[in-house]
């Protein structure tokens, strides 16, 4: 599922072209098993994909809403309530229609 959920989330950032296979074998070299891990080490993450500053914001944001959500690629009513929150507020409204 950390996978699913990392692809999501650079899709939805449209990093995908740009950094997707590396991003998701930087998952894998790393071992991580859920999006939480991958969000608690963003930066390692961002220098390896050699994001800019605002860049690696904007994916810590969004690897955060994910992971508060639970990583799931199906949500729970109860998850979606959270999310929808935390994107609305970060301005990340379309991940849900790519998590659902």
């Amino acid at each position: 599922p950390v996978l699913m959920d990392l692809a999501q989330v650079l899709a939805e950032l449209k990093l995908t072209v740009q950094c997707g296979d590396a991003a998701l074998s930087w998952c894998e070299e790393m071992g991580a098993i859920d999006i939480s891990e991958v969000a608690e080490n963003v930066d390692d993450l961002a220098c390896h994909l050699s994001l800019d500053l605002e860049t690696s914001r904007r994916l810590q944001r969004c690897l955060d809403v994910v992971a508060v959500a639970g990583g799931d690629s199906y949500f729970r009513e109860d998850r979606r309530a959270v999310l929808e929150s935390g994107c609305e507020d970060r301005g990340l409204g379309g991940i849900l229609s790519r998590l659902t």
